[in-house]
């Protein structure tokens, strides 16, 4: 199985199947042929996701279903290095304070509007802002005024160092110079944004029916200990899971049970009784990831 994003370490337990197999820099314009449908995997999480915003997003139970619904402007590449994802390419100026910021070409957002670099700008504006109360929006500060904004010392928005220049170009300058800046974007809390989803749904926007993603699944069903993905027909190359369900079991002893009974195709986090009693395959896969 492959998460789209460096974001998932593990020991898989069972089928290893792939459940978001998009490479990086996939293209999201219209898919041209459709893989034939193949039958649901379901995964388990360990807990309710508090919710689906990927600007307030901050545990596992929410980012294992964002980083399948969307992307970011790069993503961690297996060698390190960041790869183009919804940025197909990047200039850095020579005093490394100004990066430019090139979208794909056609990217589409799953209810058809087309990505727009103010899109990025939506979201990084309100990241930063004070009033949405993001865990994450430190990860902006190396950007131009963006500290200030957040504490509350500059009021326009205008001022952070992020605008569109055109629909296709981002710009982004630094306050400064930041070797690693350019891993920063692959972070979901900088995913872009549909602000007109939501002014128009507020907090209920990152709900069935009402959200617009970019990535390979889209949300098609999320109840009480349940959600459900299902493929994004406009998403290249196509995962070739047609829908994936989500259990949600707190419970590790109930959850491996679920997995004996065969009600769940793998199970995360695999223990040393797992590998004595044999009779599943176990796979690792890796993550990038700092924990305090």
């Amino acid at each position: 199985m492959w998460i789209r994003s460096g974001f998932w370490l593990g020991a898989l337990l069972g089928m290893g199947s792939s459940l978001a197999s998009a490479a990086p820099g996939a293209s999201t314009t219209s898919a041209t042929t459709a893989l034939p449908a193949l039958p649901a995997l379901k995964m388990r999480l360990t807990g309710e996701p508090a919710t689906l915003d990927w600007n307030l997003a901050r545990s596992s139970h929410e980012t294992y279903m964002i980083m399948n619904l969307m992307q970011g402007l790069v993503e961690e590449g297996a060698d390190l290095n960041p790869k183009p994802a919804l940025a197909e390419k990047w200039d850095l100026s020579p005093d490394g304070l100004t990066y430019v910021f090139e979208l794909r070409a056609g990217t589409q957002w799953s209810d058809g509007r087309a990505l727009h670099a103010s899109d990025f700008v939506d979201s990084w504006r309100r990241l930063l802002d004070p009033k949405t109360k993001s865990s994450y929006a430190s990860f902006l500060f190396d950007i131009e005024n963006a500290e200030h904004f957040h504490q509350g010392k500059i009021k326009d928005p205008a001022q952070v160092g992020v605008r569109a220049i055109d629909a296709r170009h981002l710009q982004v300058k630094l306050r400064r110079r930041v070797p690693f800046f350019l891993h920063l974007p692959s972070f979901w809390v900088t995913f872009p944004i549909r602000l007109d989803l939501i002014q128009k749904y507020g907090k209920d926007w990152a709900r069935p029916g009402k959200i617009a993603t970019l990535g390979p699944y889209l949300l098609s069903e999320w109840k009480k200990g349940r959600i459900v993905l299902r493929r994004n027909p406009a998403y290249l190359p196509a995962p070739h899971v047609e829908s994936v369900e989500a259990i949600i079991e707190p419970s590790d002893t109930a959850a491996r049970t679920l997995f004996e009974q065969g009600k769940i195709d793998f199970f995360l986090e695999a223990t040393t009784d797992d590998l004595i009693k044999g009779g599943a395959r176990v796979e690792q896969y890796p993550y990038l990831a700092t924990y305090y």
